[in-house]
């Protein structure tokens, strides 16, 4: 759960008052593992403190399919190059975008917007925050602490357990394809579908999502202090 002292200090880092042709640059929210776009409790409290601190600002909260349920259950089976891709051809799709906007990424939602910016970057990121995101990925599945998506986690962290890297797991479940097995390196960078490539680990670097990310206006990562979900915690800032 997403807590109500960060609210503040988001809207000032991201300074969402930024002018484009006179109008508030648009924010877009990417939630975390567990969470959906429109949770009333979490992502809901903030777009509500956005619209306190600048009313005509625009804001989109991303959903993966049709539906609340569906982009909840998104969060944990899927695969993430689809997904971003899915999100990629949304935001474009959004008038109120097309010059570019601010994000804000949750837990593995962050991991995804930057893996965006590299990928595609269009419509065009100008700043970007990450709160707890795996940006070095995770030794041990995450935990979840919402009582509400338990089944989901209960059966997320078995199938994880059985094999991250076998060729079913590492295609449909989400948080396989952030694991990242420092034992057995070769193995990850191998068979890992997600994350080595955007965090240019291959041999053959990507030039392009260097060129991406440094094109950003202002990135912080920031890391939770008493994160007890993401394993190693210092992920979220490296």
């Amino acid at each position: 759960m997403l807590r109500p002292g960060l609210y503040t200090s988001i809207l000032l880092l991201l300074n969402v008052k930024v002018s484009v042709a006179k109008k508030d640059l648009p924010v877009v929210i990417w939630h975390g593992m567990g969470d959906s776009c429109c949770n009333h409790d979490s992502i809901g409290k903030i777009v509500k403190q956005i619209h306190q601190f600048s009313p005509k600002t625009f804001v989109h909260s991303i959903m993966i399919g049709e539906n609340e349920s569906s982009d909840r259950k998104a969060g944990f089976f899927g695969n993430a190059n689809s997904e971003v891709e899915y999100v990629f051809r949304n935001l474009s799709s959004i008038p109120e975008l097309s010059k570019g906007f601010n994000a804000i990424g949750f837990s593995q939602g962050g991991l995804f917007l930057r893996a965006y910016i590299e990928r595609y970057n269009n419509p065009p990121v100008k700043k970007l925050i990450t709160m707890g995101s795996p940006h070095s990925g995770i030794s041990d599945p995450p935990g979840c602490d919402d009582s509400r998506d338990s089944w989901n986690c209960r059966l997320m962290r078995s199938i994880i357990r059985g094999g991250a890297y076998s060729a079913y797991i590492r295609d449909h479940v989400i948080q396989a394809q952030y694991i990242r097995d420092q034992m057995n390196y070769d193995t990850y960078l191998k068979y890992n579908i997600f994350l080595p490539d955007i965090n240019n680990e291959k041999r053959l670097k990507n030039q392009t999502y260097k060129k991406n990310l440094s094109q950003l206006d202002f990135f912080a990562m920031i890391r939770f202090e008493q994160d007890h979900t993401l394993v190693p915690r210092n992920s979220s800032v490296r």
